[in-house]
């Protein structure tokens, strides 16, 4: 391992003789930590040393008598292994596997003084929650972001543990997930303003989910899963429907109670909701697999988009096409869409890694955003207003745009 600032000849010196102190230190059975240690960082003034292990604590260490002064405890879970760390100026920090970065209080060794959350596995799933944003990511974890500040903090209690492949929010702050342990999980806040927890709940879904929609006002939640429709009220299913495709998508019209879901058999299948039952109605048939699909906020529209590099926006009253133009500016598939909360744009998210924002009002016009997320496929997009709109990506970043009207 290599330091990450350089160091002049005195303290390469002063390194080397401490660390010789340390092993023969160890060598009569008293080490260091009882884990690898994985960083170490000197004081502004060379008489401290802070050290970093795998046994979840950060050290601070007085070079002169070679004793521990201060011991940090960061946790007892395995993320909370301490990877590296970094004494700047009066600030002390250390990365946790986690991807963590935190700010080490001296006067409060077991409290950090301040935590940076987010992701560092590619990110499957995004959520609106008012102007904040909830992100997934293929390890489980779970973000609350604060669009103004930038401020990112952890949904707690035991959640899924693995991939999170569909999230949606419902009333008074409530936060559903599907992952691949085949449960649909609710987290749940304790009071408002807070960041919900995961609560003991767990709904088994009996098959892998791909994706799910949810009718607040209902609380009514559908899962796709790889065998069957799943209709949820509250934590009880209600019913099923089996399907002979993989669905990838599904998305419900309050209005209308039409439920679409897109398939890798290149179809989008509508059914009706009567009830707590679904019922086929229609197919809308695409030259590629289907990968996303959303109805508007005023339920006018469908907008589908496909592997075949297209979106393709149909009319809710007869499910015919809006208009004659072509959405197929993408280079590659189209991973997801979105609507602004007007209705009047859609967002789109390719695996080029480009945004294409679509108008529905002048269809040839449309505004793009070329290596939204470098060298990284966009994998979701979420409007926080009209003029301002949200994308995830498989480089773990969530990220903000402005895109005035004009």
């Amino acid at each position: 391992m290599t330091c990450a600032h350089s160091i002049d000849k005195a303290s390469c010196k002063l390194n080397a003789s401490f660390t010789q102190k340390l092993t023969d230190k160890c060598s009569i059975g008293s080490p260091a930590h009882k884990g690898g240690v994985y960083g170490i960082a000197w004081s502004p003034d060379g008489k401290l040393l802070l050290s970093c292990s795998g046994d979840k604590t950060c050290a601070i260490w007085d070079v002169e008598t070679r004793e521990r002064a201060t011991t940090f405890n960061m946790g007892a879970a395995v993320e909370n292994q301490q990877v590296s760390c970094l004494w700047q100026g009066k600030h002390l920090l250390s990365v946790s596997l986690s991807g963590d970065i935190n700010y080490l209080d001296v006067s409060a060794p077991d409290t950090p003084h301040r935590v940076l959350t987010g992701h560092n596995k590619p990110i499957t799933c995004l959520a609106l929650r008012g102007k904040g944003l909830y992100t997934a990511s293929h390890d489980g974890a779970v973000t609350l972001w604060d669009v103004d500040t930038g401020e990112g903090r952890r949904v707690g209690g035991q959640g899924h543990g693995n991939q999170v492949n569909g999230m949606r929010t419902g009333k008074d702050g409530t936060l559903l997930t599907c992952g691949i342990d085949d449960t649909l999980r609710r987290a749940v806040a304790s009071a408002e303003g807070e960041v919900p927890s995961y609560t003991s709940d767990a709904t088994p879904l009996g098959a892998q989910p791909r994706a799910l929609d949810h009718l607040a006002d209902e609380d009514l939640t559908i899962v796709a899963t790889v065998k069957e429709l799943a209709v949820i009220v509250g934590t009880s299913k209600q019913s099923t429907l089996p399907i002979n495709y993989e669905p990838s998508c599904v998305t419900i019209d309050p209005k209308s109670k039409h439920v679409a879901v897109g398939g890798a058999d290149s179809k989008v299948h509508i059914y009706s909701l009567q009830g707590t039952s679904l019922t086929p109605v229609t197919e809308l048939t695409h030259l590629g697999a289907i990968t996303d699909a959303r109805y508007s906020p005023d339920s006018t529209y469908l907008v589908a988009c496909d592997s075949n590099r297209k979106l393709i926006l149909y009319t809710t009253e007869e499910y015919k096409l809006a208009h004659n133009k072509e959405w197929g500016f993408h280079t590659a598939r189209v991973n997801c869409v979105a609507w602004s909360p007007n209705g009047l744009r859609v967002a789109s998210g390719s695996l080029d890694t480009s945004i294409i924002v679509w108008s529905v009002q002048q269809p040839a016009k449309h505004v793009a955003v070329k290596n939204a997320h470098p060298q990284s496929q966009i994998t979701g997009l979420a409007w926080v207003d009209d003029e301002t709109l949200s994308s995830v990506g498989q480089d773990a970043n969530t990220r903000i745009w402005s895109l005035p009207t004009s």
